[in-house]
């Protein structure tokens, strides 16, 4: 279930910081590249990994308790 895979969350806050301002790679060096500055200027850094996985718990809950379909309403 991607809506409670941690992983996946960190994939799409990455692309976002990589991607943002309407950026598009001409290689895939120049991608290499980009995802490097962005790790490195902490754009895309550890607590977003530590927060993603501190709510991990919760939507297991709630999909547990009221499905799946309930979470992609968030």
């Amino acid at each position: 279930a991607p809506q409670i895979r941690s992983i996946e969350n960190y994939r799409d806050i990455s692309k976002m910081k990589v991607y943002e301002g309407n950026w598009t790679a001409k290689t895939r060096d120049h991608l290499i590249r980009r995802i490097k500055m962005k790790q490195k200027d902490q754009e895309i850094n550890q607590d977003i990994l530590i927060k993603i996985f501190e709510n991990l718990k919760g939507r297991v809950h709630v999909a547990n308790q009221n499905g799946l379909q309930f979470l992609m309403k968030f």
